[in-house]
């Protein structure tokens, strides 16, 4: 009966990726709460909200996990999912300076990226300041100026250097002397507009921070 008649086990589904029905109890969620997703086709949207409550659609990406690569995600996936499930931008925009820096960490600490062939023993990409550091810039987004201030004293002794970088790893502007910790100005209005990194390396600490350069 059930091979000429579908009333005792209801309509399939309409065909939705393999990445989809791998996980079945996000795919079954997916469908209860978008029917169209099933009746009639499993669209972009359909997509957008499976991808909302499971990972099982994001790809591997194709760059090394402890170097910025300027692709989503990272070729080893214990060591992608690791990471972003701290930062999603790693995963959703660029794995930049901060997604690789923060494998780095994982791999000294012993995690998952620790085997990874790409991530040292040794040494950082990018370190996570201590505590007492603090480092903020604004406006984000901004199309002219951008202003960064830091907790850190300023000293002779001390190599500070402020710079900015693109998500992919490359130095887009020059070394910024850093002459008051309370107000400091970059003009950032010949860059082109999208995503950059401002870095402030304080002797051997890296203090990152995202921003968005805008028309």
């Amino acid at each position: 009966f059930d091979a000429i008649s579908d009333s005792c086990t209801g309509p399939a589904c309409v065909e939705a990726p393999a990445c989809v029905l791998a996980d079945q109890a996000a795919y079954q969620a997916v469908i209860a709460a978008d029917p169209f997703c099933c009746d009639t086709q499993w669209d972009s949207l359909c997509q957008s909200a499976f991808d909302a409550i499971s990972d099982s659609c994001v790809p591997v990406g194709a760059g090394t996990c402890c170097t910025a690569n300027g692709t989503p995600g990272c070729d080893d996936a214990a060591c992608e999912a690791a990471i972003c499930a701290a930062d999603a931008f790693c995963c959703s925009t660029s794995w930049d300076s901060i997604c690789a820096g923060a494998a780095v960490s994982n791999a000294q600490a012993g995690g998952v990226c620790a085997g990874v062939t790409d991530c040292p023993s040794g040494g950082a990409i990018v370190t996570e300041p201590p505590a007492e550091i603090t480092f903020s810039a604004w406006p984000n987004p901004t199309n002219q100026f951008l202003f960064v201030k830091t907790s850190v004293e300023l000293d002779v002794e001390k190599r500070i250097e402020l710079s900015v970088w693109s998500v992919q790893g490359a130095q887009v502007m020059p070394f910024i002397p850093v002459m008051d910790k309370e107000r400091m100005v970059i003009d950032v209005s010949s860059l082109t507009p999208g995503q950059y990194i401002v870095r402030l390396m304080v002797d051997d600490q890296v203090l990152t921070e995202r921003f968005v350069k805008m028309d």
